[in-house]
């Protein structure tokens, strides 16, 4: 079926009205209302339509006149507006698999239960990747589109969680709930409760895509879901430099036995990188489907793939197990008591 075909039964399919052959004619005095009606863009190249056949009166060249006229008229929604790479969707694939595998190897290993939602976000990237490569010969499915696009977009999200309980945690190990602005118990509730809220909407966003008639709703929704995630993490940034710089220059005796300011950083690093993705992810959706950002796919990996993987990597090398796990919280309560015997018997 020829691509002019299936643009004018985009429209055809939209407006059920437009069935008769004169009625269709109507259409030409809309197209005003019809160029609002941004959702059409996104179905342009999978739709056939069983009404153009060889008695229909939607012949070639009527079809093909009123395809002209609207392609200049309407603005067009293409899935991808580049060829998705294969190669880099297998490699950054393999990449998220070897990293996120790791966490799970660290925190079975050191007992680091607040990590899950970290893991799960790992998967959610692996997932995304593993169906962008499928996308490579797939442009058309738009089940595909969806599906990537949720993955990629939510699983920073749960990165996010992850890191918020590692800040309560370490607050707790170094007995330093007095210099935090927000208690740690609160502060795991207010900011996990604000990533549930952000993940909800761009996830709600994300399906609303799939929809021929929420599509701009759908996008609406995942750039305010996405400020939701900024507005929360740029408090919880601050909340965190609050409390570096107070234990900084009123150390507690159990900050002093730990190299807390280690994981600090590695907190604002994997921080930043989601700050700056998201900022990413703004200006990528609000720049429209033919925005700058839209029209090359090497800005997805570049200010996404990278820097998520950035993320994963760094709490590898710096993982917060090695003191707010399990296993280190038993080793350090065994040295504990056996300061506390020492101490005992040094009196006697």
């Amino acid at each position: 079926m020829l691509w002019a075909q299936q643009k004018i039964l985009v429209v055809i399919s939209k407006y059920d009205q437009f069935v008769q052959y004169d009625t269709l004619l109507s259409v030409l005095t809309g197209v005003r209302k019809l160029r609002e009606d941004r959702w059409v863009y996104g179905y342009i190249w999978c739709l056939p339509h069983p009404q153009l056949s060889a008695k229909s009166p939607f012949t070639p060249p009527f079809v093909m006149g009123l395809a002209m006229l609207f392609s200049r008229d309407l603005p067009k929604f293409i899935l991808y507006r580049y060829h998705p790479s294969l190669v880099a969707a297998v490699i950054f694939a393999i990449l998220f698999m070897c990293t996120t595998f790791f966490h799970v190897f660290q925190a079975a290993r050191k007992g680091s239960k607040f990590l899950i939602p970290l893991i799960i976000g790992g998967f959610f990237e692996i997932g995304g990747y593993i169906t962008r490569a499928f996308a490579h010969s797939n442009e058309t499915s738009l089940s595909i589109y969806v599906v990537q696009v949720i993955l990629l977009l939510v699983a920073p999200a749960l990165f996010a969680a992850s890191i918020y309980m590692v800040l309560s945690r370490l607050i707790l190990r170094t007995e330093g709930e007095s210099m935090a602005p927000i208690r740690a118990k609160w502060l795991t509730k207010i900011f996990v409760c604000g990533d549930v809220l952000s993940f909800f909407v761009q996830s709600a966003g994300g399906s609303m895509v799939s929809k021929a008639s929420s599509i701009t709703a759908g996008k609406h929704l995942i750039v305010v879901g996405l400020f939701l995630q900024i507005i929360f993490f740029g408090i919880f940034l601050v909340t965190s430099l609050i409390f570096d710089r107070r234990l900084r220059r009123t150390p507690t005796p159990a900050s002093m036995s730990i190299n807390w300011q280690k994981y600090m950083l590695t907190l604002y690093f994997s921080g930043v990188l989601i700050l700056v993705r998201s900022l990413f992810r703004v200006a990528e959706f609000t720049g429209g489907n033919a925005g700058p950002l839209m029209t090359s796919e090497v800005w997805l990996y570049v200010f996404d793939a990278v820097l998520m993987l950035g993320v994963l990597v760094s709490l590898n090398v710096v993982h917060p197990g090695d003191i707010l796990g399990k296993k280190a919280e038993g080793s350090m309560m065994a040295l504990s008591e056996m300061d506390t015997s020492t101490e005992a018997f040094g009196r006697k």
